[in-house]
């Protein structure tokens, strides 16, 4: 029998500071045990509960982490060494993706870190562990960013018409090697339209090409028909971040409608806390396979028929024989009648 259990990850993550990167210092909270950053002697703002270390190139260091185990069980716990990325929500994220690493970043955080993946503690317990960072020859600018995902490893997960709850710390680690300021940037990639939870989207992909997070996001967008200036759907959303040398994609629903196919042009502005604004507009096409794709394979919208113009058309010509047909009999009889008075 096909195993259909599925496991709910409740993401515990706090913002601290001001660089906005998620980090914990949880106590137990009821979930059985809690993460700890053992914060070093580089660590640059000790305020902080989350590691921003000033590193040099080549410089190899071991960071610690303290596991307490608070139940009254033997647990296992996952360890994962994560790249930071941008989600679908427009939001810095640390868990493990299957998307490729952008072609920006030279030195993914996860090339960088290593640490055992798993660990196994005795009840009422603790546990230090130890992540080894090595850092790439050549010195870079701006930020490397990563996160220590740790997450306890559930006997349940492997049962069969099973729910399990898994609770993951998050805490994330910043690499910097000098002061020199780097701007983020925002780059427009391409535009399309394809399902979102099964509903109609255009989806704008976006980049960060710098080694610099964007916080703050406000993104303003709308799109048009290109031979028009009404506004086909537009979203206006707030409160974004944008990780490093990230690409990603930004939703703009159609709010339940069909995906219809044609030329359309995208305008939008993005602007963040510190002033940077960015302003795109695009034309773009929606083909007829990917709006019969889409309305196909969404759900809770109507489509019209394919067929539609097929029958309009169909409907045109019927009349137009019909009223031929009228014709011809009308004329039929008048000549008949015209010869019978000839007679």
């Amino acid at each position: 029998m096909k195993k259909i259990g599925r496991v709910l990850f409740v993401i515990l993550i706090g913002l601290i500071g001001s660089v906005n990167v998620y980090a914990e210092d949880a106590a137990d909270d009821g979930v059985g045990y809690s993460v700890r950053a053992m914060l070093p002697e580089n660590q640059r703002d000790t305020g902080r509960s989350f590691f921003d270390l000033r590193m040099a190139p080549d410089q190899e260091q071991v960071i610690q982490v303290e596991i307490s185990n608070e139940s009254d069980e033997a647990a296992t716990y996952e360890i994962q060494l994560n790249n930071a990325f941008t989600n679908n929500n427009v939001i810095i994220d640390y868990q493990k993706t299957e998307n490729p690493v952008d072609e920006t970043l030279a030195q993914p955080f996860d090339t960088i870190a290593s640490a055992q993946n798993q660990i196994k503690l005795p009840p009422k317990s603790q546990s230090i562990i130890d992540i080894t960072l090595k850092m790439p020859a050549e010195e870079f600018d701006g930020m490397n960013l990563g996160g220590i995902r740790v997450s306890k490893v559930s006997d349940n997960q492997q049962a069969e018409n099973s729910v399990s709850v898994a609770t993951a710390y998050v805490i994330g680690v910043i690499l910097t090697e000098n002061d020199t300021v780097v701007k983020p940037d925002m780059q427009l990639k391409k535009v399309t339209a394809d399902l979102r939870g099964f509903k109609p989207q255009f989806v704008v992909n976006l980049q960060n090409p710098q080694a610099m997070n964007i916080t703050d996001l406000t993104i303003d967008a709308q799109v048009y028909r290109a031979d028009s200036d009404d506004v086909v759907k537009e979203a206006k959303t707030t409160d974004h971040r944008v990780a490093p040398n990230t690409t990603f994609n930004y939703f703009i629903p159609t709010d339940g409608d069909p995906m219809y196919p044609g030329d359309y042009r995208l305008n939008m502005v993005a602007e963040d806390q510190s002033g940077n604004r960015w302003e795109f507009d695009k034309i773009f096409t929606v083909t007829d396979e990917d709006a019969d794709r889409i309305n196909n394979d969404a759900v809770g919208i109507t489509v019209e028929s394919n067929n539609r113009w097929l029958f309009i058309a169909l409907g045109i010509l019927s009349g137009i024989i019909l009223i031929l047909i009228i014709y011809l009999i009308v004329t039929r009889r008048k000549k008949n009648r015209k010869d019978g008075e000839t007679v």
